[in-house]
């Protein structure tokens, strides 16, 4: 899929069926067969898109990723504009865990790398799928003299379909949290202002390092190539960001987490 993130939404699904800290697990490692791109070793990328790689990278990868999440989580959230720093607390997501449930996120890891190994077979066209079922190497269609066939079609309608199931959940998950608690989704201008500036000045950044990608035509395959480039540059700088800023907040206690009710 051009989007990693989109990954996620496929496994969404079985949140009704497992624990946060699972759930959490199987999303991290829908995406962690990516993490090769964001370093630029596109030999570890595709080492990480195989069985072993699974095991050998996304694994060990995704849990310090699931790790590292937990321990900040308090911190990022104070980064977030209200309410949505209290909905993300409310997930429960930095509670203690024990050894059972440790060895729980390490299996959904696993399995949540296989299933993004599992759809990249079918939208890639070095992916097996691919391979073996010749309707999905057909031309669809020519455009700027770049050919389109239907797995690339697919990652196209992945990526999509994979956002929409995300940004869906997310937010009627936030709808059913504020009706319960009576938060307005609106408010905190300083939180948002945060966010948007941290988001607008990233993309600036990563479409500067990446200008020399930028397409001088309408060529199709150039804006292709421009825009793999800026994600795999903008997702971990502003991640980076994120993370620096969750550094300088000071995590309130449980009594000042709340959220501010409607006026």
């Amino acid at each position: 899929m051009p989007f990693t993130i989109s990954h996620a939404g496929f496994v969404l699904p079985f949140r009704s069926f497992v624990p946060p800290s699972v759930l959490c697990g199987l999303m991290i490692g829908s995406i962690v067969p990516d993490c090769g791109y964001f370093i630029r070793d596109f030999e570890v990328a595709s080492f990480a898109h195989t069985v072993l790689g699974a095991l050998y990278f996304s694994l060990p990868v995704g849990l310090a990723m699931y790790l590292l999440m937990r321990l900040s989580i308090k911190r990022i959230a104070k980064v977030l504009p209200i309410p949505h720093s209290s909905f993300l607390m409310s997930w429960g997501i930095d509670r203690h865990i024990g050894m059972r449930t440790l060895l729980a996120a390490a299996v959904a890891i696993f399995v949540g790398a296989l299933s993004h190994n599992f759809i990249d077979s079918f939208t890639h066209q070095s992916g097996a799928a691919v391979s073996m079922f010749p309707v999905l190497r057909k031309e669809v269609f020519s455009f700027g003299g770049d050919q389109l066939h239907v797995f690339r079609l697919l990652q196209y309608l992945g990526s999509a379909i994979g956002m929409v199931m995300i940004i869906g959940a997310y937010w009627f998950g936030l709808m059913r949290y504020c009706r319960a608690t009576g938060a307005r989704i609106w408010q905190d201008c300083r939180g948002w202002l945060v966010l948007i500036g941290v988001t607008g000045f990233t993309i600036l950044v990563a479409a500067a390092l990446n200008a020399e990608y930028f397409p001088r035509d309408l060529n199709f395959y150039a804006f292709r190539v421009f825009g793999f480039k800026f994600l795999i540059t903008w997702l971990p700088i502003i991640g980076l960001v994120i993370l620096c800023l969750a550094v300088l907040f000071t995590p309130k206690s449980k009594s000042e987490q709340g959220v501010t009710p409607n006026a």
